[in-house]
């Protein structure tokens, strides 16, 4: 919610809209005189007009909050899967924010080149969040659990999670350089982008499903 406000108020017509309320009020007060009829009735008014297009912005604004590749929604997602760390600091975490937000400026570079990408490029960045998430679940079970076969367990869950994510850091990268130096030297590799983004995503999906049901399999042989 706090960051839909923000966006709303970087925006330069909710600014003129203020302006001309203030105006138009000033204008309708002089004309008519200062009553409290009529201070209640421009009131009305201008709180009408400012809340139709509040809610005007809100709900366009609203639709835009699942592109990951807008850096603010990004990284308010991400904001919140940290926010589970509480205060402290983990090498492991400081590892996978750097991978993530690195991931996400790749994802960005690759959509102003080929705006076609886009529906995959998000997809990927969802399970680049998902991932995200699983370092984290891993790190705050290592803290709890004290069984070593289930310590071992989450330490290999947190290994298979930030391996991920830096194997997706570094094909983003790489897809990057790609789509950068296609111009130049084979404008057919743009054709075979999507399924190159596709069987990446599909490759951690995989990874993902394989993370979760590991737990439930190990409570299961126990």
């Amino acid at each position: 919610m706090q960051l839909l406000w923000r966006k709303i108020f970087q925006i330069p017509q909710t600014y003129l809209l203020l302006v001309g309320i203030i105006l138009g009020l000033s204008i309708f007060l002089n004309s008519v005189g200062i009553r409290p009829f009529t201070l209640i009735l421009g009131g009305l008014i201008s709180l009408a007009m400012l809340g139709f297009w509040l809610k005007y912005l809100s709900s366009i604004l609203s639709q835009t909050e699942a592109n990951l590749l807008d850096v603010d929604n990004f990284l308010q997602q991400l904001k919140l899967i940290a926010a589970k760390l509480g205060k402290k600091t983990h090498l492991s975490w400081s590892k996978a924010e750097t991978y993530a937000k690195e991931s996400q400026q790749f994802c960005q570079t690759i959509v102003h080149r080929e705006s076609p990408l886009t529906p995959e490029l998000i997809e990927t960045l969802y399970t680049v969040l998902d991932l995200s998430n699983q370092v984290v679940e891993a790190i705050l079970a290592l803290e709890k659990v004290q069984t070593q076969s289930y310590r071992d367990l989450a330490q290999e869950h947190l290994n298979t999670s930030l391996n991920r994510l830096q194997n997706t850091h570094y094909q983003l990268q790489q897809l990057q350089d790609q789509v950068l130096l296609s111009s130049l030297e084979n404008p057919e590799i743009s054709n075979r982008l999507p399924l190159y983004l596709q069987e990446l995503i599909n490759v951690n999906r995989s990874s993902l499903e394989s993370i979760i049901q590991k737990p439930s399999e190990n409570g299961d042989q126990s």
